[in-house]
């Protein structure tokens, strides 16, 4: 279970993995091994999203969601598929410190961001 805030929890089931190549140099990987992720999440259909804000979301000019409603997050900064793996989940699940959600929400913020601020009843 992937907690996005205390009333917001996405199941493991929701999330699709997949193993990419990693792009740029890496030494004797490069080109080998399938260490980068790509983590899916359907926000269209998603049983774990609030109907606001899942409309929300997908109202969102965000590149990371395509037209069928589902987010693409790639990780690639690590040598390692688990560290990776984490990392796309952490950067699906994390929320920025400090900041009025509901004033910012055009300025670019993260997905999370906003899937909070629609839980705290926006």
């Amino acid at each position: 279970m992937l907690e996005i805030t205390p009333q917001i929890r996405i199941a493991e089931s929701e999330l699709q993995e997949r193993f990419i190549r990693a792009p740029g140099p890496g030494g004797q990987n490069v080109n080998k091994v399938e260490t980068a992720v790509q983590l899916s999440f359907d926000i269209a259909t998603s049983p774990s999203l609030p109907e606001a804000v899942r409309a929300r979301l997908l109202l969102r000019n965000d590149r990371r969601i395509d037209q069928s409603g589902v987010v693409r997050i790639e990780a690639h900064r690590h040598r390692t598929r688990e560290r990776n793996r984490a990392d796309a989940r952490e950067r699906l699940g994390q929320r920025r410190a400090g900041g009025d959600v509901e004033t910012e929400l055009d300025g670019g913020l993260d997905l999370v961001d906003v899937l909070a601020a629609g839980a705290g009843g926006a």
